[in-house]
């Protein structure tokens, strides 16, 4: 029986020894009053890379995947010489940004492709088998210059604003070649014109993730969408179509006019 008092007297103790310490890590733990969690501590590296979003990112490129549609004259004079009314292609970018001065100019080319066709045929010539193919393309090339209005939206969203300056060459070409092993013979006739072109542009960009690379480097990565109504000056258009012989029937028509209006879609980069 005394052993047990002994025991009980000694669990007393220690329990009012540890009680202390056990409510001080519960204020610790509940930040002194109601339970709540400690204020979050911003180390210098979170601080590092919010002062790196912060700051203007001056250049920037960019490729994005573009439709001209022809107006007017032009679309019917390419549907008299029998290449398509539509183009499909690519350009390419690259511009300045003076931010926080919300203006941009850019430096632009690309390429729509306005109607291709290709033929082969094996035919025998004395001791051998040569290969012949034809083929032809139509294309007109975009080279144009910019200038932009274009407010930064929180380093989120770049609306934009443009005025364009430029000129289209229009090319046709037609090649034969004719391969005997790894030997090959080309034949080939080509058409171009110029014309030179102005107009007006509406697009934004929004941030799709910024690429951060400490202590110093920040790339923006940035979706691109604009629409464009370019004026175009005269120009004489060429086509090149193959006939059911193996050869080609070429066509031509001038035009007053070579207005369109151009859809663009891609990424850019911030940098």
């Amino acid at each position: 029986m005394n052993i047990i008092k002994r025991t009980t007297v000694v669990f007393a103790l220690a329990l009012a020894a540890i009680a202390p310490s056990i409510h001080a890590q519960e204020a610790v733990a509940g930040g002194g009053t109601g339970g709540s969690l400690p204020p979050r501590v911003i180390n210098e590296e979170e601080l590092m890379i919010e002062r790196l979003k912060a700051e203007p990112l001056n250049w920037f490129a960019g490729i994005r995947f573009q439709v001209g549609n022809p107006q007017g004259a032009f679309r019917d004079s390419l549907a008299s010489i029998g290449a398509p009314q539509v183009g499909y292609g690519f350009d390419l970018n690259v511009g300045y940004y003076f931010d926080p001065v919300p203006v941009a100019v850019t430096l632009e080319g690309g390429v729509l492709f306005m109607g291709m066709n290709s033929r082969s045929q094996r035919f025998p010539s004395g001791l051998f088998w040569d290969t012949l193919k034809f083929e032809t393309q139509t294309s007109i090339i975009p080279l144009n210059v910019s200038a932009r209005l274009q407010p930064d939206i929180a380093t989120w969203v770049f609306p934009y604003v443009e005025g364009i300056v430029g000129m289209n060459l229009f090319l046709s070409n037609y090649e034969i070649t004719q391969t005997r092993f790894d030997v090959n013979r080309r034949q080939s006739e080509n058409r171009s014109d110029v014309s030179f072109t102005y107009g007006v542009g509406v697009g934004i960009s929004a941030k799709i993730a910024d690429v951060i690379t400490l202590p110093s480097q920040l790339n923006r990565i940035l979706f691109d969408v604009r629409m464009r109504y370019l004026k175009g000056g005269g120009a004489t258009l060429s086509n090149f179509e193959l006939s059911s012989s193996n050869s080609y029937t070429f066509k031509s028509a001038p035009v007053s006019s070579t207005d369109m209006v151009m859809f663009n879609v891609g990424i850019a980069v911030q940098f």
